[in-house]
């Protein structure tokens, strides 16, 4: 059995040495640079502010003319170019767009429009140039929530750093941003890392195969690696052939197979747990589409049919809500509800608002006016006159949680700052705070985080999501607490392990080659 292990760890090396020094590389590129991404601050920081005095059209009307006949996913409105504009998303199609002036529906974004549309996105003197139409996807638009904005404009601006925008032909929004740089670091991290360049992302069920039995086949060198090296080591020592009888090794090895069997020894079960993690981050026996197919840090999946996601289950976000967003029941217009907003508000702080997102919370509606991604007014908009508020009172969000949640409320708390399960690492990965965290003696929902600034549930968890938390974001990204909260540590740790592992795998993949090369007898 032991000449098995030796065989089996030789030969899956020749095999893998190469993709796990690869894996341990790229992981410390992702340390620091992320996918090409918009974030919501970028988002909201190229939009003109809202001109609502030109607002005629009532939320009810705008969804009338969309011709839904079931209440919409969400709705909001903002600006294209120079006109207010509702935009609506169905339940079961991509957005769409009313004109908020004259009730026009909003057909299709031609390539003149859209590139209007990026010029007012584009540095100062910066010329957009149509690159193309991006029907389904590319390199750079993998993400799932781009399909309710497909197809896709993608535009090419002059400028020093190679940036390229992409405008929806849905919407005219810009809904991506890429610069030469990411784009660069992304080939050296991400891609590599996941295996995901455009020819593998377009066929997701080859490249989930590929990497499940990739993984798979890593956690059997890995282990087959940690047994080997541990039936190698001797803690009284070897007296080798050539070398002073003096010294004594715990290593029967000499040159980089000595370098390939300590490293092992020091950092292989941190490779094996790394590798497990990513295997199961995977979904075996799942139909998930892969880390790229969503832009959130954590994900819904399921391991063996379990379900292991942080997001509110079926229904629970319309109970909060307190119903659908039926938008008749919008009294107030966006202007006549904006006139309510006192100029000395803090979130306010004399300037105009970015976008309104229409919000239901306990039944009443509200509009959320946006001037930055974290900065928010909201009001109530049933004609009642409420006041505005930056955050709903935290006990009128509890009370709609136990509506929720049938267990029961065992502890109840606004966090002012991250926890073990409501945190941030990573670059562009920052959560709003603060946030109202609810402990329930209930099986479906153990922890609820409710944001009290939308009234949404931010995130929950079941027992099992809990383990997985640990189980696979814990031992693969080592996002501990007491590391994450005390950086550099938490950088110093990963990098250090890492280097360590690439020792291991590119000493591995020096004895490979040794081991197939030709002039080898």
């Amino acid at each position: 059995m032991k000449r098995r292990f030796y065989v089996w760890h030789r030969y899956l090396g020749i095999g893998l040495s190469l993709a796990f020094a690869l894996w341990f590389a790229t992981g410390v590129v992702m340390l620091y640079v992320q996918f090409p991404i918009l974030t919501p601050a970028e988002r909201l920081a190229g939009l003109p502010s809202l001109d609502l005095s030109r607002s005629r059209i009532s939320p009810a009307a705008a969804v009338e003319r969309a011709g839904l006949s079931m209440p919409p996913r969400r709705m909001r409105m903002g600006m294209l170019l120079d006109r207010p504009i509702y935009y609506v998303l169905p339940s079961e199609a991509p957005w769409q767009g009313v004109y908020a002036d004259d009730g026009q529906v909003l057909t299709a974004i031609d390539a003149t429009t859209a590139g209007r549309v990026a010029r007012r996105h584009a540095p100062a003197g910066a010329r957009p140039a149509l690159l193309g139409e991006v029907e389904t996807i590319d390199q750079w638009t993998l993400t799932n929530s781009l399909n309710l904005h497909r197809p896709l404009y993608r535009f090419g601006l002059d400028d020093d750093l190679g940036t390229e925008l992409y405008v929806s032909a849905k919407t005219g929004e810009m809904v991506m941003r890429s610069t030469r740089s990411e784009r660069l670091w992304s080939w050296l991290g991400t891609i590599i890392h996941w295996g995901a360049p455009l020819i593998l992302r377009e066929r997701v069920w080859a490249w989930r195969q590929a990497m499940l039995w990739l993984s798979g086949a890593g956690i059997l060198l890995a282990s087959t690696g940690l047994v080997v090296g541990l039936l190698r080591y001797r803690r009284r020592g070897y007296l080798l052939k050539g070398v002073d009888a003096t010294r004594r090794f715990a290593s029967p090895y000499v040159g980089v197979k000595r370098y390939h069997h300590w490293a092992g020894l020091a950092v292989g079960l941190v490779g094996l747990t790394w590798i497990t993690s990513g295997f199961l981050y995977l979904n075996p026996g799942g139909s998930r589409q892969g880390p790229l197919s969503t832009t959130t840090q954590m994900t819904p999946f399921s391991i063996g049919g379990v379900r292991a996601s942080t997001s509110a289950r079926p229904g629970q976000a319309e109970a909060m809500r307190g119903g659908p967003l039926a938008a008749s029941l919008w009294v107030d217009s966006p202007a006549s509800a904006w006139t309510r907003v006192p100029a000395s508000m803090a979130a306010r702080q004399g300037r105009l608002p970015k976008e309104v997102e229409l919000r239901r919370f306990a039944g009443r509606p509200y509009y959320e006016f946006r001037f930055g991604a974290f900065e928010t007014v909201t009001v109530a908009a049933d004609g009642k006159g409420d006041a505005p508020f930056v955050r709903h009172p935290v006990n009128a969000l509890v009370a709609q949680a136990r509506q929720v949640v049938r267990g029961r409320l065992a502890s109840a708390e606004l966090l002012e700052s991250y926890d073990a399960y409501y945190y941030s690492v990573g670059p562009g990965a920052r959560r709003r705070l603060p946030v109202l965290r609810l402990t329930f003696d209930d099986p479906v929902t153990r922890l609820m985080y409710v944001d009290p600034h939308t009234g949404s549930i931010a995130r929950a968890y079941d027992t099992h999501a809990m383990v997985m938390r640990w189980v696979v974001f814990g031992l693969h990204c080592l996002d501990f607490p007491f590391l994450i909260r005390n950086r550099p540590a938490w950088d110093i740790t990963v990098i250090g392990l890492s280097l360590g592992g690439l020792v291991l795998s590119v000493s591995g993949v020096v004895l490979s080659w040794r081991r197939v090369s030709p002039g080898r007898r």
